[in-house]
């Protein structure tokens, strides 16, 4: 009987342990699970701090490229982390991209609205945009010990923006004092030498930049811009090799040829700039602003196009120079060359409508220069200021006609004309279509 029963038990009890041995498998697989969840969430964390640690240092050092590198993968570690969005809207702004850094600062916001880094570095985005106001703000800063080293280069841009170069250097004597960032010194001294037409000291400045920051690739097409209005072709052909580093290789390309144009070297200057030629136009400028050169033309059609035309292949050199005119209609260079080519092609029922477009501009850039004479004697003339604004977006740059706009409304902020303007520029870009 007793026997009866055990076996009875033993049948009860089996299906208990075996569920007890299951629970307890899933107990253990819970805890090692959760356990392994917290050391990756640690790990995580450490490796985001080791990140950020690395790419802090690089940004010391003006290697934006690679604090770039660092910082997108402290990002992709952990998206929710504030201060890694403040190291990537630092690296932004170094490289000039002040839209893009904007973008991480209102999530640094979003995460974090009480940091105190996001006032000075939206200032520091607004004053290397051109913005006056942003610069006196930071130029009148009471706290100077609190800004980063990109407040000090965006106060270096806004006087170079505003033509007080003045001003520029004494911030950079400035930063000098302190020993931080030689390499920027260095590099922006280069810039002001070079707005100043002192194109060798410019170079020796650049080169200096480049000795202590190899990585700087805006140091090496600075000075490849300098050998080439120096005409010393051969040496900015190589200087704009050394910037032959993604994404910096699209525009590198394009000086390239342009430097092989020169050389009269065209085979090599037509396979040089092929691979440009697929990139969207409106992506040229936002590359070209990041090593401080500001254009505003489909560069790589227009240095195509002169390829073309002295390989005397008009048909190419026309479609060419219609894609840089669709771009930015106030083209004079592209202008010259499309009338030459559709008259070497037959075409001059075409040639003489785009030659009547061209004597309009030439009439707009000799209006041009009395204004400025008359301007001398009338600074605050608001009808003649207004007069320039125009000219300037129909004939020469939105920047140029945008500062001017901002005179105006120094002196009155209710004009009407340079408000119509102003929504004219903001509707359409690179001038009116021609």
């Amino acid at each position: 009987m007793n026997r009866a029963k055990r076996q009875n038990q033993a049948k009860t009890d089996k299906p208990r342990r075996a569920h007890a041995r299951r629970s307890g498998r899933r107990l253990v697989l819970l805890s090692v699970t959760l356990l392994a969840l917290l050391i990756a969430a640690v790990a995580s964390d450490g490796v985001g701090i080791w990140l950020r640690t690395l790419a802090e240092r690089s940004l010391r050092k003006y290697d934006s490229l690679g604090a770039m590198a660092w910082v997108e993968r402290a990002v992709w570690y952990a998206p929710r982390d504030s201060a890694a969005r403040l190291l990537a809207a630092r690296a932004m702004l170094q490289l000039n991209m002040n839209l893009a850094a904007q973008q991480h600062l209102a999530v640094a916001e979003e995460l974090d609205h009480d940091l105190a880094e996001l006032t000075p570095l939206r200032i520091v985005a607004a004053a290397q945009s051109g913005d006056v106001a942003a610069g006196e703000q930071l130029m009148n800063w009471d706290q100077t010990s609190s800004l980063p080293l990109e407040a000090y280069e965006a106060l270096v841009r806004s006087a170079q923006y505003n033509n007080d170069l003045r001003r520029a250097d004494l911030v950079l004597d400035e930063v000098a004092q302190v020993g931080a960032a030689p390499m920027m010194v260095n590099y922006q001294r280069g810039r002001n030498l070079e707005l100043s037409d002192h194109l060798e000291e410019a170079v020796q400045r650049y080169e200096q930049a480049l000795t202590e920051q190899p990585a700087m690739v805006r140091a090496a097409f600075r000075a490849g811009i300098c050998y080439y209005k120096l005409r010393e072709f051969p040496l900015a052909e190589a200087k704009f090799r050394q910037a032959l580093i993604p994404p910096y290789d699209v525009i590198a390309k394009i000086e390239i040829a342009n430097c092989l144009w020169e050389q009269n070297r065209l085979e090599e200057a037509t396979a040089m700039i092929a691979p440009s030629l697929s990139v969207p136009p409106q992506a040229l400028p936002t590359l070209y602003l990041q090593v401080d050169e500001y254009v505003d033309t489909n560069r790589a059609a227009l240095v195509a196009a002169r390829i073309a035309d002295a390989s005397n292949d008009s048909q190419r050199a026309i479609e060419l120079l219609e894609q840089a005119l669709a771009f930015n209609s106030r083209e004079f260079e592209a202008r010259a060359l499309l009338i030459k080519n559709l008259r070497l092609s037959g075409r001059t029922a075409e040639a003489e409508a785009v030659a009547k477009v061209q004597s309009e501009m030439v009439a707009n850039r000799q209006r041009l220069q009395k204004l400025r004479l008359q301007l001398g004697d009338e600074p605050n003339n608001i009808d003649l200021l207004c007069e320039m604004a125009e000219l300037l977006w129909l004939t020469e740059s939105d920047a140029e006609s945008r500062l001017v706009i901002e005179q105006i409304f120094a002196i009155d902020r209710s004009c009407e004309r340079a408000t119509k303007l102003l929504d004219k520029i903001t509707m359409t870009p690179n001038g009116p279509a021609r």
